[in-house]
């Protein structure tokens, strides 16, 4: 076993690359964390159903598949199911004095643009450690 088999791999979809890149060396310098990106929902789904994702981000605007298409995609497929999403998009809205995120009704943990490297690993903490209350 190695050291990056110790590690949660976090799949990053979002078409804008060089944002994604920026989520993915913020992460990857933890030392917690192995990421790789996806910049369309479809190739997102194509990765995740190849397995070892344990978490991915979803941008929600995207060209041609929404991200709200590739979270029902990954909903709907059982072989997914163990896999945490947490949604980053300039469309959430941050309440003001709102530091930390929320969770949706739905109980998707939804992130805003730009999204602080900070906020954005307690995020994945959190949707981790509730994988493991589950």
């Amino acid at each position: 076993m190695s050291i990056s088999d110790l590690k949660t791999h976090i799949l990053i979809v979002d078409d804008d690359s060089d944002f994604g890149r920026l989520m993915q060396i913020n992460l990857e310098e933890t030392g917690e964390f192995t990421c790789e990106l996806a910049t369309s929902a479809e190739a997102a789904l194509k990765r995740l159903r190849e397995g070892g994702v344990d978490l991915v981000t979803i941008d929600v605007m995207m060209p041609e598949h929404s991200g709200g298409w590739l979270f029902n995609e990954i909903r709907a497929d059982q072989a997914l199911a163990e896999v945490r999403v947490i949604v980053i998009s300039a469309l959430v809205e941050k309440s003001p004095g709102q530091v930390l995120p929320k969770r949706d009704p739905m109980g998707v943990i939804s992130l805003w643009k730009p999204v602080d490297p900070d906020v954005l690993i307690g995020a994945i903490k959190a949707e981790l450690q509730s994988l493991k209350s589950s």
